[in-house]
């Protein structure tokens, strides 16, 4: 069963490239962010925390490197992706809470990663795509927006550098607050 006292807040990087990737290279997740919500007090229980990750079959080009700020020599310190899914699951306990990220790829992402290099899946079927949920809760949106344009929309300050994985958990966090703060006063106003 699931715990519903925390969601974890989930945001990837990978290795990417300007054009098509090198001969023999495909993404890879080179960033894990993780950023947990106390859905009891809406609140933010950690300000973000990164799990650099070393890519196997890629390297960091300098596309992604002037999109994320990660270098080959940050990766090449990093964990293996073995160690970075054996922390979500002994430290954050992430098969017992609902995760969220913003659209469906880091989801898709983290399961082709795992089934291609034989690490067991990290996270609980309950998985929240936090932009189709802006995208429902905010109808007046005519087009699907990016994470820092949601935080602008919502009238949440950003802080830091986009494309870190913990800062943009943080960020996705404190988007789930304001969605459920307001769902909550809509819940009030309309006596539900």
């Amino acid at each position: 069963m699931i715990r519903t006292d925390r969601l974890l807040c989930i945001d990837l990087e990978a290795t990417c490239w300007e054009g098509q990737a090198p001969d023999g290279q495909f993404s890879e997740i080179i960033d894990v962010g993780i950023c947990i919500v106390d859905t009891q007090k809406m609140s933010l229980m950690n300000t973000g925390t990164s799990l650099i990750v070393r890519p196997r079959h890629s390297t960091v080009s300098p596309f992604c490197t002037q999109l994320t700020g990660y270098q080959q020599s940050d990766v090449e310190k990093g964990m293996s992706l073995q160690e970075a899914c054996n922390i979500l699951r002994k430290e954050y306990l992430s098969r017992d809470y609902a995760w969220c990220s913003y659209g469906d790829y880091d989801r898709k992402m983290f399961l082709r990663e795992c089934t291609n290099k034989n690490v067991p899946y990290p996270f609980s079927d309950t998985h929240i795509n936090a932009k189709a949920a802006v995208n429902f809760l905010i109808p007046q949106r005519t087009t699907s927006i990016g994470l820092q344009d949601t935080v602008k929309a919502l009238g949440v300050h950003w802080e830091g550098r986009a494309h870190k994985g913990s800062i943009d958990a943080l960020h996705l966090a404190r988007v789930m607050i304001e969605l459920a703060r307001r769902s909550r006063v809509y819940e009030e106003e309309e006596g539900c």
